[in-house]
């Protein structure tokens, strides 16, 4: 990118616009990460089976099946979310709050930590290699067998997610002051496109691991 400007007078071209628009593409699934645990961690439907072994679904709240054994109920999507997938539904409510609290705790250690990374390799090697190690924990994500693993691989996600902190960067250097607000104003609209598109994933997926499967696509053909 700094060869790019140096040749172009630090004027907004072509070049300029194709790697910019690349970078704030980089926005829709950082959306989708942060957001991921709407999805992740939604109540589950629960079935209650009746004496010929039958399941019904049951049209209270999901929770309110913890007062009865366990063999008398089952969730209808056993992979609809990791509530579901860890057998977490009779959890306290505290329990499932560590996937947003361990993650929101990864982005700000990952704050520092890009910035840090940055300045002593570089902008575009940094973003490289954060954007390879997010794929890589959101693909661990799909296999994972426990909910404590999880947790930990959840933080990870969040703290090398600071990859976007170092595309702004890259994007605020390669801009004249003039044209700063209307770029950064676009790289918040690809943000908001990371919401819609993690709603599209929830509509057409009823598995929680596809829809990261989904992410880790999008996140290794950026990185590509």
């Amino acid at each position: 990118m700094e060869d790019v400007i140096k040749r172009s007078g630090n004027t907004f071209g072509t070049n300029e616009a194709l790697i910019l628009a690349q970078l704030s593409i980089v926005a829709v699934p950082t959306a989708s990460i942060i957001f991921l645990d709407i999805i992740t961690n939604q109540s589950p439907e629960v079935c209650i089976k009746d004496d010929d072994g039958d399941c019904i679904l049951y049209p209270g709240m999901s929770s309110d099946v913890c007062v009865n054994d366990s063999s008398t109920w089952a969730y209808t999507y056993p992979q609809e979310s990791i509530i579901s997938n860890f057998d977490l539904l009779c959890y306290p409510s505290w329990w499932l709050t560590l996937t947003s609290f361990v993650f929101y705790l990864g982005m700000i250690l990952g704050c520092v930590f890009a910035g840090l990374m940055s300045d002593y390799i570089g902008r575009k090697p940094a973003l490289m290699i954060l954007l390879f190690l997010e794929d890589v924990f959101l693909g661990l994500l799909i296999i994972v067998e426990s909910y404590q693993v999880w947790l930990v691989f959840r933080f990870f996600t969040g703290l090398f997610i600071g990859y976007f902190v170092v595309a702004m960067v890259l994007i605020i250097e390669g801009l004249k002051i003039r044209y700063r607000h209307s770029f950064m104003a676009a790289i918040w609209c690809c943000f908001a496109a990371g919401f819609l598109f993690l709603a599209l994933l929830a509509y057409v997926f009823t598995k929680y691991i596809d829809m990261i499967a989904c992410i880790v696509l999008l996140v290794a053909f950026l990185w590509g």
